[in-house]
């Protein structure tokens, strides 16, 4: 698409040509990606390096400096254990549980959404977690020991014990779990 829109506008890929798309650009992000895709397009359908092309590559790096990134939104202690507290469980415990397991053992979400039964064990005072399949291989464990998130896993872990599904976390709606796992983009 970047390169389809770059032919319509230039037709004679001088450096000065591109210096002048890259000007014209109305883009709010950082022009590299866009750069970055053109040189690869360019030098497999029209033979061209544009990576020699340093005016260009200078007005990228000025425009770039420029660019302030957008910071991910982080809650903090009080918010968790409000949101744990007074929502309702009965729409939010699915949620409240990924949460726990998630802060509990520093998870990333593709290792919450691949979590099977088999990696949680509930003891009398503590829940046991193992995380097997993690992005560097290693396998990790981590010990929940809060009584307030212990009961609210073992209150999910209730609700889905009866479902045959191997995947831990399920599709929760209107206080019960349905038997289809949840998937790794679940939007509410």
């Amino acid at each position: 698409m970047v390169y389809d829109t770059f032919k319509e506008f230039i037709k004679n890929y001088t450096e000065n040509c591109l210096l002048a798309y890259f000007q014209e650009m109305p883009c709010k992000k950082s022009l590299w990606p866009i750069f970055s895709m053109l040189k690869s397009c360019l030098s497999v359908y029209d033979n061209i390096d544009i990576s020699k092309y340093s005016k260009v590559i200078a007005l990228i790096k000025r425009e770039s400096s420029k660019h302030k990134p957008k910071k991910s939104k982080v809650l903090t202690d009080n918010e968790i254990n409000k949101f744990i507290s007074e929502a309702p469980d009965s729409f939010f415990l699915l949620i409240k549980a990924a949460l726990i397991m998630g802060i509990s053992g520093a998870c990333r979400r593709e290792e919450l959404c691949k979590m099977s039964i088999d990696d949680i064990e509930f003891k009398t005072d503590v829940v046991m977690v193992t995380v097997p399949a993690t992005k560097t291989n290693v396998c990790r464990k981590f010990v929940i020991t809060k009584p307030e998130w212990i009961t609210l896993l073992v209150k999910y872990n209730d609700l889905r014990r009866s479902k045959i599904q191997k995947r831990y976390f399920l599709t929760f709606h209107n206080g019960k779990c349905n038997n289809s796992p949840v998937g790794l983009n679940q939007g509410y």
